[in-house]
């Protein structure tokens, strides 16, 4: 076993990055050993040293710690693609490890990850997990000069190519001191114990991870110059047919600024006793109030509130990806265990309305096809999977385990009507919504206000006793839930009203937590770590198994529970039926005792509307395309 002394530290300096080259050319590997190296010993490796000096450190075996390993690690497999068999194999073995997400995790483990924040120095203000933030806050050492505008950070492209014996003395320094200092710092992670970071065990699965997250952002998503056109120009009518029809009722000032006492009598007006508040009082005219309520000018203004957003927020990332690839920025870890994206933030992309659809914007390359492979209700099978984990009994298991393909929202739904055959297909999919928000919502721990307001936000309007009714009907389906909520509550009162979250196999921490979050996050966190578990399992496939269906598709967007890639039109079945079944074999290691599902889609463009087709004489998966595009 190694020691802590056993350790490889490594850093890049390359080329900046530019849209189109998000793994920049390298410039050089600096890579220390040990425990005692000073900034001075990191040696520095340039030109065809780089790839024999990587090399050196895998075959070593000894750990390899890299402060931001999914950036270096995609420069190396750019730079030599001989390397990414290899980067794959330690990866796999937790050879590498990534120092910001044991920093992150440490931060998850005692309930302050997202109140840390940006930190002013000398030279800079840095995000909460940047190098220079971390060795600050946890060396007291300031490197934000060498941070600076004027620094060799920004430079290295200068020094491509130039032998290393006649580079300044600052631009090696600068190269060596990262290295240096990521090694203090995980000293201090470390802080003594014989083994490296023995308290948190999902290191390895969060870096591999974040390299899978960081292989999608570089390959990166292109836009149809049409639809964006169209996008742009219905967000504008609809804006400005909503604002004239807002002016001419007396809601709106010619200037387009609103008349706001007018406004909140015209919504009492419509909703009466039932018309919300805000905290101080005053009538709520936020989208959602104005879109329950029946009067067309209010409804049209919510929906030039939905427009604005898709103009403001959207339409400028779109009109990016017809000139290039749009790279959007993945975090591979946020509290629950799940990840968050941005720029744009392709996991909370709202459901197109009319021609306003932005999902279907992005568009497959030329000679490709999206593939997605979703995971059937994946998060009521993790909820079942925590059951047993933490009951040892659960009803919602028992469903899942004697059928594959059980809907828990229609047996819950079911279960509360005891008419159900004699009921419409409106109402019983009315029905199934409502079960749907309560397993969702009640599994999270919701009180009812809060799961009111919940299932408002989804455009179900319920009294109280509807909650409560749905409640009711919940807890009798799946009974065992309440002795997980009550486990929770008996934890809480015994740690003052805060506990902590220990995830199953994983075994990530997560503290300072309140109920809901104690409720909520050991199945969100074991989707989350199944999900990216496999999102790793097909990128090793699609970048080094040659033999694989997968080998040659590209990563091109993840949410949560679907991994959407991008593949050569002509395999699209053989893709799909491929990536299905890793993404089975990747959750069922987290979820060893619920059948896992999944159905892959291949489709002209992205859209929720999608769905599987096949051909009729074979019956191989064929690529869906919307009926109408405009």
């Amino acid at each position: 076993m190694s020691t802590i002394s056993d350790v490889w530290f490594f850093d890049t300096e390359t080329h900046l990055i530019q849209e189109g080259q998000q793994a920049p050319p390298i410039v050089c590997l600096q890579a220390g050993y040990g425990q005692h190296f000073k900034s001075i010993d990191v040696e520095v490796s340039t030109g065809t040293s780089i790839s024999s000096k990587f090399r050196e450190m895998i075959a070593s075996g000894r750990p390899i710690f890299a402060f931001n390993s999914a950036f270096d690690l995609t420069v190396m497999m750019a730079h030599d693609p001989s390397l990414i068999g290899l980067i794959f194999e330690a990866l796999d073995r937790g050879q590498i490890l990534c120092l910001m997400l044991a920093e992150r995790l440490i931060h998850n483990a005692e309930g302050t990850l997202n109140a840390t924040g940006r930190i002013k120095l000398a030279h800079d203000t840095v995000g909460p997990f940047s190098l220079a933030a971390c060795v600050w806050r946890r060396l007291s050492i300031d490197v934000s000069e060498g941070k600076s505008e004027s620094s060799w950070r920004l430079r290295y492209k200068e020094l491509d190519g130039v032998n290393l014996s006649e580079w300044p003395t600052d631009a090696v320094a600068y190269a060596q001191n990262d290295v240096f200092v990521t090694k203090e710092l995980y000293f201090n992670l470390l802080n003594s114990n014989e083994t490296p970071f023995p308290d948190l065990p999902d290191l390895p699965a969060r870096t591999r991870a974040a390299l899978s997250l960081r292989l999608m952002e570089c390959w990166g998503l292109v836009t149809d110059s049409v639809q964006v056109s169209i996008l742009e120009s219905s967000a504008s009518s609809l804006i400005s047919a909503a604002s004239e029809r807002m002016i001419n009722a007396g809601l709106m000032r010619s200037d387009g600024t609103l008349d706001l006492e007018a406004l909140r009598l015209r919504v009492e007006a419509n909703l009466g006793k039932s018309t919300p508040k805000t905290e101080k009082g005053f009538i709520k005219t936020d989208r959602q109030t104005l879109a329950s309520c029946d009067d067309e000018v209010l409804k049209d203004w919510s929906g030039a509130g939905f427009a604005r957003k898709v103009l403001n927020t959207f339409v400028p990332i779109v009109k990016r990806g017809i000139f290039g690839p749009v790279h959007a920025r993945y975090q591979s870890m946020v509290e629950t265990g799940r990840t968050s994206c941005s720029n744009p933030p392709l996991q909370q992309i709202p459901r197109s309305v009319g021609d306003l659809g932005v999902r279907e914007c992005f568009v497959p390359r030329p000679g490709k096809a999206y593939v997605a492979a979703d995971y059937d209700a994946i998060e009521m099978r993790t909820f079942a999977q925590v059951l047993l984990d933490q009951i040892g009994h659960s009803k919602l298991a028992e469903g899942f385990i004697k059928n594959p393909r059980f809907d828990p929202h229609t047996h819950l739904a079911k279960s509360m009507n005891k008419n159900w055959r004699y009921l419409s297909d409106k109402q019983r999919k009315n029905a199934r919504q409502r079960a749907k928000l309560a397993n969702f919502g009640y599994a999270g721990g919701l009180g009812i206000s809060t799961f009111l307001r919940y299932a408002a936000g989804f455009g179900l309007s319920l009294t109280n006793r509807d909650a409560q009714s749905l409640k009711s009907g919940w807890f009798q389906a799946y009974p065992e839930v309440r002795e997980y909520f009550h486990k929770i509550s008996h934890d809480l009162s015994l740690n003052r009203g805060s506990s902590s979250v220990v995830h199953a196999r994983s075994l990530r921490v997560r503290g300072n937590c309140t109920f809901t979050q104690c409720a909520n996050t050991p199945f969100q966190g074991m989707t989350a770590d199944g999900a990216l578990h496999s999102l790793f399992l097909s990128c090793r496939e699609m970048y080094d198994d040659h033999s694989s269906p997968l080998w040659g598709c590209r990563p091109a967007i993840f949410i949560h529970d679907e991994i959407i890639i991008e593949c050569d039109i002509g395999k699209v079945h053989e893709a799909g039926m491929r990536l299905a079944k890793v993404m089975e074999i990747g959750m069922q290691h987290y979820v060893p005792d619920i059948p896992i599902t999944v159905e892959p889609v291949a489709m002209s463009r992205w859209s929720k509307d999608a769905c599987a087709t096949h051909d009729e004489e074979s019956g191989r998966l064929s690529i869906w395309t919307p009926q109408t595009t405009n």
